[in-house]
């Protein structure tokens, strides 16, 4: 059978496996020079672990500060659970290569004939949400960037111990900022597509589902081959569960670690507010002051944005959970799909056999985080 090039399912996250292979975390395969693989992979793990080991450097040395304390670990934990998603992808990426493997499968293709919409509309679905993502992330950073340029004090880009005193020194001035620049661009785009590219595995699971679904309310049991369509459809079942259990092998530590840091970050954004004490606006209707007003009116407590990164840190979430949810949702009503079709015509030896499944299929698709709780958005609530 001819496959459709834009239906082969490995496609639909070919732009976050190239982003994170040139960045030397992807398996390469022979895609890329060796070299410049290996090469790009240390240059962008080491500027994310050093502006870790930068944040805890400053926390230590201000131990007794509870406010910088608090300031700082806003991005401190954010950046831990970036760390620990990466470091877990780049220990597990040979499972990347799995995937791949079994997406090839002309299992999956074979029985979606005449549902090749039903695939595309939910890729470009999430593609849409992707997209919404990354403007999301790239705003914030933009706004990092810019807002410490309009300040009247000197302010860093991302707080962390500086191994020199940059005051009186343009070269160091600006080679601290440049890196704390590239940390910042880094953390965003990395992080933001290995959970893009999660968001992307969750939704072709559940658009196979979906075709699987369809499949079993068109199965003809009055047809000689009725049984053989099932069969067909018991082992697309069975390669949707291997997916799926390989997508939690790959990510579920650090899908955790990111909600862990999110339910830090509230603990934390609540603490900021009791202890900052509100400053004072400038009347001069200049216009830094002006900006400054009127993102203090917008900010809750005394750092740049942390009210917008906050927001986005729990859409990050959301989306986790929200793809779970629908992930849930849709194997939930694999039976139902059955129950729509024709199954009782079919044979004694079929009925035992679509006994059996239905009960399988009581138990839902679960993706868990940590192998603990359930990405699901009665988790996201809770």
């Amino acid at each position: 059978m001819e496959i459709p090039l834009s239906y082969d399912l490995r496609n639909a996250f070919d732009t976050e496996r190239k982003i994170l292979m040139y960045c030397g975390f992807y398996p390469n395969e022979g895609r890329m020079n060796k070299f410049f693989y290996y090469l790009s992979g240390f240059y962008h793990f080491s500027i994310s672990v050093l502006i870790q080991l930068s944040m805890t450097v400053l926390i230590a040395l201000y131990i007794t500060s509870l406010s910088t304390i608090a300031e700082v670990l806003l991005f401190f934990m954010t950046q831990a659970a970036f760390l620990s998603k990466l470091f877990m992808f780049i220990i597990k990426k040979d499972r990347l290569s799995k995937m791949e493997e079994i997406l090839s499968n002309p299992i999956f293709y074979k029985l979606s004939n005449g549902n090749f919409d039903t695939v595309t509309n939910y890729i470009a679905s999430t593609k849409t949400f992707a997209v919404c993502f990354r403007i999301s992330c790239f705003l914030v950073c933009a706004m990092n960037v810019i807002l410490p340029l309009l300040s009247s004090k000197d302010q860093a880009m991302l707080l962390g111990w500086e191994p020199w005193e940059v005051a009186d020194d343009a070269f160091k001035y600006y080679l601290n900022r440049i890196f704390q620049l590239k940390a910042l661009f880094v953390s965003a785009y990395v992080n933001s597509t290995i959970d893009v590219l999660v968001y992307m595995l969750i939704t072709i699971a559940t658009a196979l589902i979906e075709i699987l679904k369809i499949n079993l309310v068109k199965i003809q049991y009055d047809e000689e081959n009725a049984k053989k369509q099932f069969n067909e459809n018991v082992f697309l079942h069975y390669e949707i569960l291997r997916f799926v259990s390989v997508i939690e092998d790959t990510f579920s530590i650090g899908i955790l670690s990111q909600i862990f840091a999110s339910v830090l970050v509230i603990c934390f954004t609540g603490f900021q507010m009791i202890i900052v004490s509100i400053i004072d606006i400038n009347s001069e209707l200049k216009l830094i002051y002006l900006i400054r007003s009127l993102m203090f009116l917008l900010k809750v407590y005394n750092s740049y944005l942390s009210l917008i990164y906050f927001m986005c840190m729990m859409c990050q979430v959301a989306l986790y959970c929200w793809f779970g949810h629908y992930l849930i949702a849709s194997s939930d009503a694999i039976i139902e799909s059955i129950y729509m079709s024709n199954w009782y015509e079919s044979d004694l030896s079929l009925r035992r056999s679509i006994l059996i499944f239905m009960e399988r299929c009581k138990k839902p698709i679960i993706l868990k985080a940590g192998y603990l709780f359930p990405l699901s958005l009665e988790t996201f609530t809770s």
